[in-house]
């Protein structure tokens, strides 16, 4: 049975990476030849289970909405490096790693991006001043302590579900568009520079996520709403 989505929709699935799974779920012909390069270019063992477990997962996701086969599944990418599902590609999706946690967006013909990052101990102040804009640092020059790191990450996730959604990933202006830094805010594209049209073109919101991290999405429109999915 085909998995029904309707294009006022965003489905968000949340899996956890176990990598005792792996050998259980591993099998060769399932991967292709460029999901098997990626994996072979981390640098540890985890890392590279997790990535092949993870794609595992995302195959088995969208097998629900396609109908295929996960190992029927064809992917391709658009010229900064963003999947398409090439074997159906109304289905649209997205997807971000942190830790042990895969999040993944889907949305019938839509653009969509979506991240989440873990907390953790990072130099916040020599990111945000290559990346931010100055609307952003200067929120996170006023704040302290885990306030900060709170902001930090909100921003940053916001951003780059941002430019995964335009498809066109860290070759955009970073610092030529802004986002709310509030908790809980729906609506977080405050401008961008580069398109007028963008605050009513597009919507980029704060997404649940487990304690510690921090998870946004955008997607196309203005008339979708998130439905939240398990595997």
């Amino acid at each position: 049975m085909v998995e029904s989505i309707p294009f006022n929709e965003v489905h968000i699935w949340t899996v956890w990476l176990n990598t005792d799974e792996f050998d259980l779920c591993e099998n060769p012909t399932t991967f292709c030849a460029e999901e098997v390069g990626r994996a072979d270019r981390f640098k540890s063992e985890q890392l590279r289970k997790r990535f092949l477990l993870g794609r595992s997962k995302l195959r088995c996701i969208l097998s629900l909405y396609t109908g295929c086969s996960p190992d029927d599944l064809r992917f391709s990418c658009g010229s900064h490096g963003k999947s398409v599902l090439a074997s159906c590609p109304t289905i649209k999706f997205n997807q971000a790693y942190s830790s042990s946690l895969l999040v993944v967006a889907v949305s019938h013909d839509r653009e969509a991006g979506i991240d989440v990052e873990k907390n953790r101990n990072d130099d916040f102040g020599g990111v945000a001043g290559r990346v931010f804009s100055d609307r952003e640092n200067s929120v996170l020059a006023k704040l302290r302590g885990r306030d900060r790191a709170d902001a930090f990450f909100r921003i940053w996730t916001r951003k780059e579900a941002y430019v995964k959604a335009l498809g066109v990933g860290f070759s955009y202006a970073m610092q030529g568009f802004s986002v709310s830094w509030l908790a809980g805010d729906t609506d977080v594209l405050l401008c961008d520079e580069a398109s007028e049209a963008a605050a009513t073109s597009w919507r980029v919101t704060e997404i649940n996520a487990p304690a510690g991290y921090y998870a946004a999405l955008a997607a196309a429109g203005r008339d979708w709403t998130c439905r939240y999915r398990q595997l």
